[in-house]
């Protein structure tokens, strides 16, 4: 075996590999139930000013103040783990909201049961409607983070190269350029106790007769 092939490094594993992805998963189901907290906190305090100001709301209205942390709060965390490559955006699309989703049917269940996730038949649409617009928005805020990681990492190259052709022009040593157009190098003369054999013949010297 050579010794290129003993410092070649090894491939992850399989371990490795779960390991990283269930690391990823988790940040994204953290990321849901942080967004879901917050979103629900802000969501209750709205309520209670507009119960307060005895202001009526309509069922669009209320569902939308309601799932704040699915349209407002969870978008906000999804540009940062697209830019910073923390998981792929049609992932935590499907992840951190439906993590989330999950904990508030089963908080609800727990207290009111399947009645109170599903009161009547407007809201079991407006839950839907609104996880599905929420998953596709979050989507698609994650995937304009990765396109803005892609960007970054294509004019870091650039600048890379202009760098890398500015200090060669400063050298005066450009990078040869291989191919058949290429020129052959020059021959170099031979040294003046040169043997005659090794010299090149001069101006008059003629074949062999």
């Amino acid at each position: 075996m050579s010794e290129e092939a003993t410092r070649a490094p090894k491939p992850p594993g399989l371990f490795s590999r779960g390991e990283t992805s269930s690391r990823r998963v988790s940040l994204m189901i953290a990321a849901g139930m942080v967004a879901y907290v917050a979103g629900t906190y802000a969501s209750s305090l709205i309520i209670a000013r507009l119960v307060e100001a005895e202001q009526p709301v309509s069922l669009t209205v209320e569902w939308l103040i309601v799932r704040l942390w699915l349209l407002v709060v969870l978008p906000l965390l999804a540009w940062p783990i697209g830019r910073f490559g923390i998981g792929d955006p049609l992932t935590f699309g499907l992840v951190g909201p439906l993590s989330a989703e999950l904990f508030d049917v089963l908080k609800v269940s727990a207290s009111s049961g399947l009645e109170g996730v599903f009161p009547t038949t407007e809201d079991t649409v407006a839950r839907t409607v609104t996880l599905l617009a929420g998953m596709v928005l979050n989507t698609a805020v994650a995937y304009r983070g990765a396109q803005a990681a892609d960007r970054a990492v294509a004019a870091a190259e650039a600048l890379a190269v202009e760098q890398a052709k500015a200090h060669a022009e400063k050298l005066g040593a450009p990078p040869p350029q291989a191919g058949p157009g290429a020129s052959a190098a020059p021959a170099t003369p031979a040294e003046p106790g040169a043997p005659a054999a090794d010299r090149p013949p001069g101006p008059g010297a003629g074949g062999p007769t």
